[in-house]
């Protein structure tokens, strides 16, 4: 298994925040021209932020919605791409008149997200940074979250069962650091 490039960098929120070293996970090196390549194809850029696409794996039997709710379970790949609940991320709908607060993951990486007098159109929106670290470019301070396919909010709400950054992405790799900083976090 290739060495992981160091894609992003993880700090501390603080007032001046000191850079985390995480070189025995990046390895030292600098971010590969291909990589850098690849997360500029693989995502869309939205002022500071780059937005890649996520999937939404509806879980079967369907798990009955809270009315007015969004809900779901976060998972990410550790580096043998093995999936485990994301704890210590954040949720937030995207779409017509959507709050613009998030809703951390519990420790099973599970969400729920009023919805309240929401109906049309959504997109879950989540993120890997929270009250201990920040993920983004380095280089340009882009910061970086994911987004799942549209889907339908009525008054009963919606169950989107499993999502995660596309599996094979470059930009799921972040789902392996925050891994790592999430077990030595909790």
């Amino acid at each position: 298994m290739p060495l992981l490039p160091a894609l992003f960098l993880a700090v501390p929120l603080s007032a001046v925040p000191p850079v985390i070293d995480d070189s025995d996970i990046s390895g030292g090196r600098k971010v590969a021209p291909s990589s850098l390549n690849q997360l500029q194809k693989e995502g869309r850029q939205e002022g500071r932020v780059a937005i890649f696409p996520a999937l939404a794996s509806p879980s079967f039997p369907r798990i009955p919605a809270a009315e007015n709710k969004v809900s779901g379970i976060l998972r990410l790949a550790d580096g043998a791409g093995v999936w485990h609940p994301a704890a210590l991320a954040r949720i937030q709908l995207a779409g017509p008149n959507a709050p613009k607060s998030w809703v951390e993951t519990d420790g099973s990486g599970r969400f729920i997200v009023a919805a309240g007098g929401l109906e049309g159109t959504y997109r879950a929106r989540f993120s890997l940074d929270n009250q201990f670290w920040i993920f983004h470019n380095p280089a340009n301070r882009t910061s970086y979250e994911w987004e799942t396919p549209p889907f339908t909010l009525t008054s009963g709400g919606i169950d989107l069962g499993n999502i995660s950054p596309i599996p094979g992405s470059e930009n799921a790799k972040a789902g392996m650091i925050h891994l790592t900083y999430s077990a030595a976090a909790l």
